[in-house]
């Protein structure tokens, strides 16, 4: 794979950004094409694990003489943990490559309006067109976890 340089990370996040940008049903197809002639190259996903978590540390509660109660916060500790994966930043997106002229492109930022933090981008080239489609996942808040249960990509622009 070739090195991706900075002018191609920020040129893939403005062709990202003006595919979500576009109309309401359709996009430039030239701004997939161009996506997919600066992606090409890249490693194809295999199968994948990845985990992403945080942990406080202890607490202590105490009696200082002078003070009274002291309540020391322990710190908190982010991880996370991939195996697999093939991927890449590029702004507020996660690009990988899922096969011949077919990525998934995750929004990991709040800049674009028209998808979600969380959601993805399914940008796939089939039947001589473009096609996008869009995954919303559903999210479910069982305190300290939070699960993200993928949803199914439904189609949502194709490329003019």
């Amino acid at each position: 794979m070739e090195q991706i340089t900075q002018d191609m990370r920020l040129m893939a996040a403005a062709r990202i950004k003006a595919i979500g940008d576009s109309g309401n049903d359709c996009f430039n197809a030239d701004d997939a094409q161009t996506l997919d002639n600066l992606l090409h190259s890249m490693p194809r996903q295999r199968a994948s694990f990845s985990m992403k978590g945080m942990f406080q540390g202890p607490s202590t509660k105490a009696n200082a003489a002078g003070v009274g109660n002291v309540n020391i916060a322990g710190q908190k500790k982010k991880f996370s943990l991939a195996v697999g994966e093939a991927e890449f930043r590029c702004g507020a997106y996660i690009v990988t490559r899922e096969g011949d002229h077919c990525y998934d492109i995750r929004h990991v930022g709040d800049v674009d309006a028209c998808m979600r933090e969380g959601e993805s981008l399914r940008l796939k080239y089939e039947a001589g067109n473009w096609n996008a489609y869009l995954n919303r996942p559903r999210r479910l808040r069982i305190w300290p976890f939070l699960i993200t249960i993928g949803g199914r990509y439904d189609f949502w622009k194709r490329g003019m």
